[in-house]
């Protein structure tokens, strides 16, 4: 059994990979930010994507951790939560991330971080937004790197190994290497 924290910058496959996975190994998929979404009463991911800091407190997030934490505190099996700490906001970069109680409680037995060229999701982006920014590929790149940073600290602070994995592949591929790495 495993309980994989799934994260990368916005555009690094995320969601595709951690359905994926959910699917293949008949475990459980969570959304961070659907449950965001669920709990603020926005219509969709789009608009909290686009407004952002606008809808988002940092008061907001706590709550949202609490409702992730309980989602996956009576979940059994093989689990997949697909989170980003770090969000891009009008006047730069914003991390809220969990706080160490609240990460341990979360039972995280591996961390594996997404790593996209910033011009790949620059360009993915651009094609399809969802809502999100488009930001220059140094910017995605700088986005990676922050994503990275937690993934790190979230790794030491669970006590549970992390992988950094290249995500430029197709998806199959991405998905059988995070298999590998959490024995599934």
């Amino acid at each position: 059994m495993f309980r994989l924290y799934l994260t990368g910058a916005p555009g690094s496959g995320k969601s595709t990979a951690g359905r994926a996975l959910a699917e293949l190994v008949g475990g459980q998929y969570v959304s961070y930010g659907d449950l965001l979404t669920k709990n603020l009463g926005v219509s969709s991911q789009e608009e909290l994507r686009r407004r952002s800091a606008a809808v988002i407190s940092p008061e907001d997030v706590v709550r949202a951790d609490e409702h992730v934490r309980e989602a996956i505190g009576d979940m059994s099996g093989d689990v997949v939560v697909d989170s980003h700490v770090v969000t891009r906001e009008l006047y730069g970069f914003r991390a809220i991330p969990f706080d160490p109680p609240t990460l341990r409680a979360m039972r995280f037995t591996h961390v594996v971080c997404l790593l996209v060229p910033g011009a790949v999701i620059h360009d993915r982006i651009a094609r399809e937004s969802g809502g999100r920014p488009l930001l220059t590929p140094d910017q995605f790149d700088q986005h990676s790197a922050l994503q990275s940073s937690f993934a790190v600290a979230y790794s030491h602070t669970a006590g549970v190994p992390a992988a950094f994995l290249e995500a430029n592949l197709p998806v199959e591929d991405v998905v059988a290497t995070i298999a590998k790495f959490v024995g599934a």
